[in-house]
């Protein structure tokens, strides 16, 4: 068995809006059926796509749900960034 603490998962973006000026809030579910272990202040590790390849960063949770399968992110969203200008800019 595959140790599901080690696997990336796929995600899908629910919602997406900004929260103040610069900051945004994603919304992102884990339609899979591994463990759902996640807390706020837990750190986890996005990975996605940009147009300078794939890139993976640390975020800090900042809400999750079990029943929903959905935690939260806020962010800065830093112009020129590496992730945060093609996260914020993921459809849901």
């Amino acid at each position: 068995m595959t140790d599901w603490t080690q696997v990336w998962r796929g995600a899908v973006v629910r919602a997406q809006r900004p929260v103040a000026r610069g900051t945004h809030l994603t919304a992102v579910e884990l339609p899979d059926d591994l463990p759902f272990p996640f807390e706020p202040g837990h750190v986890v590790s996005l990975r996605a796509e940009t147009p300078a390849g794939l890139v993976r960063h640390p975020y800090t949770l900042c809400g999750a749900d079990a029943v929903s399968r959905q935690v939260l992110l806020v962010y800065r969203v830093i112009p020129g960034g590496r992730l945060t200008p093609t996260l914020s800019s993921l459809p849901p």
